[in-house]
Parts: C-alpha cells; structure tokens; sequence
C-alpha cells in the first residue's frame, strides 16, 4: 500500500485585517508517494493573477523568428538522412527540427504552429496540439529505431519566458537519451519497490485509485485517467496517466488526440483563472517499464504570471524533470572563484 504522509503544521502569520498581532493559519506538509518530494501547501495569498494576461507587449513579431514559416527553412538545419528519411518532419503546419542546443543525446524541437508568431492559450486546441504531439512522436520513434540503446525518452514543453522559454514563439521540446531523467529514475525506482497485488495492480494504478477516493480525481478520458498529485512539485499541477502504455514509443494517433483534448481542457482551466505561462513533460519509462508496471504520464504545470523584463532560469528540466541544467562545469565554475581567493 501506498503511504500518503500528512502533518498539520500551527503556523501564525501577521494579522492584516485586524491590523495587530498574528493569527493561526493552516499549513499542511505532504510527501509524494510516487516521486518522495515534499511539498507544502499554504493558506493566504495566493500567487495567481486577478487580471487576464495582457499578451499584446510580446505577441507581435519585431524581427527574425526561426520557428516562422518565411524563415524556417534556412534557419533550421535538416535531420540526417540516416535518422529521419528526407531530413524533415512535418503534419499540418507543425514542423520539427534539430535542437542546436544539445540537451540530450539526441533532441529535436516542435514548433506548434510555423504559421503563426505567437499562440496564446485559447490557440491551444485539440488539433493543433495533436499534430505538435504526433510530429514528436515520429521523432522519437525514428531516434529509437535508429539508436535501439536508447532508453528514456519524453516529449516537453516551456510557454513564455515565465516558463524558462528563450524563445516567444511557441514550440516543444524533446528529449531521447541512454540516461533517465530524475523522476524517470525515481518513478522507476518507485515501481520496483512495490508489490503488485492479486490483479496486477501497478504503484501507478493505486495512485489513480487513491486520487478517485480523496477528491482528486478529474476525469476518465477513456485510456487516460486526469487527476491531480497528491504532493505538487507545481502551481495547478495536474497529471494524465496512461492506463496501458509503459514508453512514449508507443503511443498511437489515438493516444495522442485523447491526450491533447484533456490538455486543452486543462489550458481552458489555466485560462479561467488567468494563467498564462506553464510547462509540461510526457515521460516514458525504457525498456523495463512495461515489466516494471510503469505508466507513460504527463505532467503540466504553470509558472509565473506575464509580465515584462522576466525570464525564468527554471525550464521543464529543473520543474518537471528534477534536473538542473547547468551551462558551465563546476570545475571550471571552481577555477574562477578561486582567482578571488587569491
């Protein structure tokens, strides 16, 4: 049995209303069953935005774009014809193309939509995520194929620079690798240390039941299951579970429309509480995660609200992944303190 760690904390915080002295204030501490994070959850004022996102001081074009569709062809390079037949990957107006920052092994970048310059979230629809889904999808198949020592792989996403996005037009990320991100290790780690029991139950399924008993369960979408964890490592976290599927590589067409209309549905529910920025990361767990029990999930979050002169260091990697990703080595990092040592 899973074991879902929660202790009431009696915190006191300054009394604004009243003016003077301090008041109780609930503070609930909880540990994830799945991942082991800590997380707390606090009462007062809320970080969410009470006014829509004003886009207008990003959403026009003022320059290049690499991701547009007048310029992409000769900003971009093409895949090795060993890799993807024809170097390129198209559906609709998606395109993927070679990430020239090498995040992993092999990683490839998705642009929604070469059309347009900027998407808000209203953009997002089933068909145009679908598509972007697909697109990668391919990818990763082609990688695998290519390279059968791959193992992990996951298919990830920053939306503006709140987000740790470089870039405003909107796009996806990928990641192939022979090396597990931190919660793909840890998600594993989590399915080798439990026992099944009489029906095959895996540590993901109990997850799902305990979220369908406890309030936060949201939707059966046929083979996904949309609930929310119990211990967030996000604002708005919500989660999407495959009830069959173990790694990335295989998910069909069909898995990847249901997918992208329960994410719409979710962007709909950033987008009435105004909540503009987010990340999210679709995680498969290699070659024994099907004996393992493990399940391909997806993971969204949202970041800070849309505001000017900010960008975040923190990408997918570091919020949805658990692994920072740092430009410079520390022994080099070591070698240039050490002049102010001297």
């Amino acid at each position: 049995m899973l074991e879902f760690v929660e202790r009431d904390l009696k915190a006191q915080a300054p009394d604004l209303v009243g003016g003077s002295g301090f008041q109780d204030v609930r503070l609930t501490y909880r540990i994830d069953p799945l991942l082991g994070n800590s997380s707390r959850l606090i009462s007062g004022s809320k970080l969410q935005p009470s006014e829509p996102p004003e886009y207008s001081m990003i959403s026009e074009r003022t320059g290049f774009c690499p991701f547009c569709i007048d310029a992409i062809d000769e900003a971009t390079f093409p895949f090795p014809d060993e890799l993807i037949p024809g170097g390129k990957i198209s559906l609709g107006s998606s395109r993927v193309v070679p990430n020239i920052l090498a995040y992993s092994t092999y990683s490839a970048v998705g642009i929604y939509d070469t059309t347009r310059h900027f998407l808000t979230l209203k953009d997002f629809d089933e068909a145009l995520l679908a598509n972007a889904f697909k697109a990668m999808g391919y990818h990763t198949q082609m990688v695998r194929r290519h390279d059968p020592e791959l193992e992990f792989s996951s298919i990830n996403a920053n939306y503006l620079a709140s987000s740790g996005s470089s870039l405003v037009h909107p796009h996806l990320q990928s990641s192939n690798d022979y090396v597990p991100l931190t919660t793909q290790r840890l998600f594993l780690q989590r399915c080798r240390s439990y026992l099944r029991g009489e029906n095959g139950e895996t540590v993901f399924d109990e997850y799902v039941k305990a979220a369908n008993t406890s309030g936060r369960f949201i939707a059966d979408t046929g083979r996904i299951s949309w609930i929310t964890p119990f211990a967030p490592i996000g604002f708005n976290e919500v989660w999407g579970v495959f009830k069959d599927n173990s790694d990335i590589i295989q998910l069909t067409d069909y898995d990847y429309d249901e997918l992208s209309a329960g994410l719409s549905k979710v962007f709909s529910a950033y987008e009435a509480a105004n909540l503009s920025a987010f990340n999210f990361s679709l995680q498969g767990g290699g070659n024994e995660g099907a004996q393992l029990g493990y399940r391909v999930n997806f993971r969204v979050v949202s970041r800070s609200p849309l505001q000017p002169f900010y960008r975040s260091d923190a990408t997918y990697f570091e919020r949805l992944g658990l692994e920072a990703m740092i430009d410079l080595s520390p022994e080099d990092w070591a070698e240039q303190v050490q002049l102010q040592f001297h």
